[in-house]
């Protein structure tokens, strides 16, 4: 019982650090995300705006949660321009902050751009956002890579932590679970005695009225009542027997079960319930539907069956 209970609560408690540490993760990445494609988007609204030119940038008020850009983050983006007429001919390309592309591979990004369609967007790695200019067309390209990078980073780390303090919560749990459970199992020792003692002292009023029962039909002959006595202390007997059984077992096992005719049980409660209503004057009428077959505990049934009459 204890090793159970030492399992189970380990287990529980784990699944809820579990749980808020995935919510943190999630939520300082998540956060993080947004914050970098506020910062991304206002990076490139800013480009667009000025039309690449860093003396034309003016810096308005960020987004909320984005840091202020300035000229120094303005010149450390890498970014390339392409303009192209209505057809999506390339008229001018400037890569001049940017290294990894050249003029060719700038040329079939904004190609592709054209032919999409669209005023926004991503391509392989680089944002992009299109400015009309009369009949032609000027199309922003922003490399995001060092995002990408920075989130990822952010989230290994932020993973590395959750796993490094899950395990030390594991070792911290183990350690203190057998004093959480301490008054647990002094408890439930306490539940096991009063079951055990309040069983055997019932044993012996029932052995006395059993005997009483079976006296007073010695000598005034059997009848109906006598046989309601016997059977209604034989359940108890039998009950009490189950209680103690169960109070002495230090894991909990299911009741045995067999196929049970519960029309015909019920049937065999009625007489004493039936002689109780008409000592009261009251009517007493029943309807049970026959040949009712299910599979349980008899003595369960008994008992509940009993319960629900009374």
């Amino acid at each position: 019982m204890t090793k159970t209970l030492k399992r189970r609560f380990i287990i529980f408690t784990m699944m809820a650090v579990t749980g808020l540490l995935v919510f943190i993760v999630l939520s300082i990445n998540g956060l993080n995300w947004v914050i970098l494609e506020r910062q991304s988007d206002s990076i490139l609204e800013t480009l667009v705006d000025a039309e690449g030119a860093f003396h034309k940038m003016d810096f308005d008020r960020p987004p909320p949660f984005v840091p202020p850009l300035d000229m120094d983050r303005m010149r450390s983006s890498r970014f390339f321009i392409v303009q192209s007429d209505a057809d999506g001919n390339a008229i001018d390309v400037n890569i001049e902050q940017i290294s990894s592309i050249d003029i060719e591979t700038a040329q079939e990004y904004a190609l592709t751009v054209s032919m999409s369609g669209k005023e926004s967007g991503r391509i392989d790695g680089y944002k992009f956002a299109v400015k009309q200019l009369g009949p032609n067309q000027l199309i922003f390209f922003m490399d995001i890579s060092g995002q990408r990078e920075n989130f990822y980073m952010v989230l290994f780390v932020s993973g590395i932590i959750a796993v490094l303090c899950w395990l030390i919560l594991l070792g911290i749990v183990i350690l203190l679970s057998g004093k959480v459970i301490r008054p647990v199992l002094a408890g439930m020792e306490k539940q096991k005695q009063f079951i055990t003692n309040a069983g055997h002292e019932m044993k012996t009023p029932l052995a006395i009225i059993q005997s009483n029962n079976d006296t007073m039909a010695l000598i005034h002959g059997e009848n109906k009542y006598n046989v309601h006595i016997r059977t209604q202390t034989k359940r108890l007997n039998m009950l009490m027997s189950n209680l103690l059984t169960l109070a002495k077992l230090d894991e909990a096992i299911p009741l045995q079960t067999e196929t049970v005719n519960i029309s015909l049980l019920t049937s065999e409660l009625l007489p004493a319930y039936q002689d109780v209503a008409l000592a009261h004057n009251l009517s007493f009428h029943v309807q049970i539907e026959p040949e009712v077959i299910i599979r349980t505990n008899k003595d369960s049934f008994l008992a509940d069956a009993g319960t629900s009459f009374r």
